[in-house]
């Protein structure tokens, strides 16, 4: 790998040593070396010979840029790495996300031929699709009100306990314990901003009660568990939490002004990585990895994990590993955690048409909307409407709890579901519109996965 900081470095050295004539043999010696070799050449002092000052300083300025050479190539390298590192995970997340939208394509399938069958076509609507007077969202798989301002908050981790031990000991791969390779109870990884290194917190159980280790290897199958408290240095209200975890579970979070008093922030667990649940509950932006609390500077965030990795677990005895043939590993990993302090406004936001082709008989809204426990009940968050043939229908999405007009179907006989409202043309243009009203300026709900479900009724003769 040629490095570009030693290459210019020489060059420069050279082209100085070309304007004295006295040092022409050494400008040859430098030419024909190696890209890898020092500029200095060992040379043995000669006691008899009389000190030759300049050829001496000339020596030592070489040495001195070798070792410059040695530092400026560390530093380049390092940022090469980092520089592929980047680029790594800049592949593996578009990776992820063309997986990840070949998932819900199959699912918006699944969903037509379950619980909506009545529907056969499901139009995705991305949030660039979504305009308004400078609109900002929070960001570009989440829609929220009107992001002011936005604050990536430092914070301590004062605490991370559990039913298990912090780290991956024990874990050996590769005729290899991992530990003395990667130490993964090292808390600054999950400080580090780095996507690729991680926290790891883990539980080891078994099947076979001649492997049991008290206090270590457990004999049952209960999940990992951990709690892991936090101070900010000041008011926050959400986090954003990467995991490679899949079946990474929120089992509580609690919030505290003074680190002492603790009051809890969630009703419900949730699967915060687990994308199938998207058309099982309506009530959490799946996927996301955002949770969100009451504003404030201690945090205490109770995660679990139900999984079993496949690792081969042993003990080290007598200088050699000693494998667990029946025991398991439960692991919590975690990438990183950042924590915001944002400020909205409200905010009003509207697609252009979506059916630009013929015309449907039947359209409803789908989308997961967050609204933080804590957040006052009652009031209107959001409020959805669905713009048909230019007049404004107010509804609630499909797939919400909540009671209201979820269907505009356009019909010719009376209709006696109250949720479906009848209009007496066909559709032939749809808009969506959603206002959104900020928690105390401070604190936003959070909708994603909006999609349009229309249902194309080939046995009408549209006008």
């Amino acid at each position: 790998m040629e490095l570009n900081i030693a290459k210019n470095i020489k060059n420069e050295y050279i082209k100085l040593l070309s304007e004295d004539e006295s040092f022409y043999d050494s400008v040859k010696t430098l030419l024909s070396k190696k890209e890898d070799e020092p500029v200095y050449s060992y040379s043995l002092l000669n006691y008899e010979e009389p000190p030759n000052y300049k050829k001496e300083q000339k020596e030592l300025l070489e040495i001195n840029l070798d070792i410059n050479i040695i530092n400026q190539s560390a530093i380049e390298i390092k940022d090469r790495i980092d520089e592929l590192i980047n680029e790594i995970d800049y592949q593996i997340d578009s990776v992820d996300k063309a997986i990840k939208n070949e998932t819900e394509r199959i699912m918006d399938v699944n969903m037509l031929c379950g619980n909506n069958s009545e529907y056969n076509m499901i139009i995705p609507i991305s949030v660039n699709q979504f305009s308004g007077e400078k609109y900002k969202p929070l960001n570009n798989d989440v829609i929220s009100c009107q992001l002011s301002s936005s604050k990536e908050v430092s914070h301590n981790i004062l605490n991370i306990s559990g039913n298990g031990y912090p780290g991956n000991k024990y874990v050996y791969n590769n005729s290899v314990f991992e530990e003395n390779e990667d130490d993964k109870s090292n808390i600054e990884y999950i400080y580090d901003e780095s996507d690729v290194t991680g926290y790891e917190y883990s539980r080891l159980v078994t099947t076979n009660k001649n492997e049991i280790i008290d206090s270590l290897i457990n004999y049952d199958n209960k999940n990992v568990n951990c709690v892991i408290t936090i101070n900010t240095e000041e008011n926050v209200s959400s986090a954003y939490i990467k995991t490679e975890n899949n079946d990474l579970v929120i089992q509580n979070i609690e919030t505290s002004d003074d680190g002492i008093k603790f009051i809890k922030s969630l009703k419900n667990p949730i699967n915060i990585s687990d994308i199938n649940q998207i058309y099982n509950d309506s009530e959490y932006i799946y996927g996301s990895n955002i949770i969100c609390f009451r504003p404030s500077k201690y945090i205490r965030i109770t995660l679990s994990s139900s999984n079993n990795t496949d690792d081969i677990i042993a003990i080290e005895e007598n200088e050699s590993a000693k494998i667990k043939h029946n025991t398991k590993r439960k692991k919590i990993k975690i990438n990183n955690i950042k924590f915001y302090s944002n400020t909205y406004s409200k905010t009003s936001i509207i697609t252009d048409n979506i059916v630009s082709l013929g015309s449907v008989d039947k359209v409803g809204l789908f989308l997961n909307e967050y609204i933080p426990d804590h957040f006052s009940q009652g009031l209107d968050y959001a409020k959805y409407y669905l713009i048909i043939n230019g007049t404004e229908h107010e509804v609630v999405p499909m797939n919400s709890l909540r009671d209201g007009i979820k269907i505009i179907k356009f019909s010719e006989e009376d209709i006696l579901q109250n949720y479906t409202k009848k209009i007496n043309e066909t559709i032939k243009s749809v808009l969506i519109k959603i206002v959104l009203t900020p928690n105390e300026n401070k604190e936003s709900i959070l909708l994603s996965n909006i999609k349009l479900c229309l249902r194309k009724d080939t046995g009408l003769e549209y006008v």
